[in-house]
């Protein structure tokens, strides 16, 4: 059962460079985070097995869009002269 949630989540990473490019970096990272949220919610809420898979199946779609984007909006986000601090700071 858990094998569906690795499944959606690397097919959601692989399609995460064409939205992004579609729809842009911070677009594509906010609906992923609203995915997750999403998610997160449905599966805590709902005393149903399957709604719960599909919570974290809706989770991982979230997760998949949204984890790939992440170095790419830390580095828009800060100054060339910022980078390095962030950078050493998130290691």
């Amino acid at each position: 059962m858990s094998g569906i949630v690795a499944f959606v989540l690397g097919g959601c990473v692989c399609v995460s460079g064409a939205v992004s490019g579609i729809l842009g970096i911070k677009n594509t990272t906010c609906r992923g985070m609203a995915l997750m949220s999403w998610g997160c919610l449905l599966s805590g809420y709902t005393p149903d097995c399957n709604i719960v898979l599909l919570g974290r199946i809706i989770f991982s779609a979230g997760a998949g869009l949204f984890f790939p984007n992440l170095g790419a909006v830390v580095m828009q986000w800060f100054e060339d002269n910022e980078l390095l601090i962030v950078n050493s700071i998130n290691c």
